[in-house]
């Protein structure tokens, strides 16, 4: 099967035209309102508008896997009946998502890779916590995780030629939810307790270095 590709400044822009400022303010585990920002920007393109009417997403994305453990995507893009694209949101294990697109991200799979990544180990100790985006008993920072991410997905691309958006939420930490009135702590979650402070994107298609583009704020 033919690839249906997408341009490279469509995949831009539905990178940004999905609605950050709602994923910065909301706290917690938000897997769930991630995938629904990436579903609303696909289904309405902006830069396409006619092309609404034959864009979808499939949800649960039939894993590849053809024994256990079986791994599955959180996406598809697709435009009328052909499948364009892979949607990925992780908090726990960035790289493995990598492992996982080298196996979507193939000729009679699907033509680019989108993944969102978002923080969810505490490190360090008070009041120096960080939020870290992989596990591990390092000293390195988020900024570390991100470089060890963006190379993996470089190895991603040179081995299937699609290219890949990575969007990174960054939190710092903090002690409970900033509102008072809220009524509900967090505590007893690191990822609870963290304040988005930037979301950046990084297109990955072969050229020197990963292209940065700021999304929030």
């Amino acid at each position: 099967m033919a690839r249906h590709k997408l341009a490279e400044e469509d995949l831009i822009d539905l990178v940004k035209s999905a609605d950050w400022e709602t994923a910065a303010r909301t706290f917690g585990n938000f897997h769930n309102t991630i995938i629904g920002l990436l579903v609303h920007a696909w289904v309405n393109p902006k830069r396409r508008p006619a092309d609404r009417k034959k864009r979808w997403v499939l949800e649960g994305a039939p894993s590849l896997d053809k024994k256990a453990p079986r791994r599955y995507s959180d996406g598809i893009f697709v435009s009328g009946t052909s499948p364009v694209g892979i949607m990925e949101v992780e908090g726990l294990h960035a790289l493995g998502i990598c492992t996982k697109m080298r196996k979507y991200l193939r000729p009679d799979h699907a033509w680019f890779g989108l993944c969102v990544f978002y923080p969810l180990y505490p490190r360090g100790r008070k009041p120096s916590r960080r939020l870290r985006f992989m596990s591990g008993r390092d000293e390195g920072t988020a900024q570390d995780d991100i470089a060890k991410i963006l190379k993996e997905g470089e190895a991603v691309h040179k081995v299937t030629r699609a290219p890949m958006v990575m969007v990174f939420i960054e939190k710092e930490w903090q002690e409970s939810t900033p509102d008072p009135n809220i009524g509900l702590r967090t505590e007893g979650s690191g990822y609870g307790r963290g304040k988005v402070t930037k979301i950046r994107g990084y297109l990955i298609a072969g050229r020197t270095r990963p292209e940065e583009y700021p999304l929030w704020p």
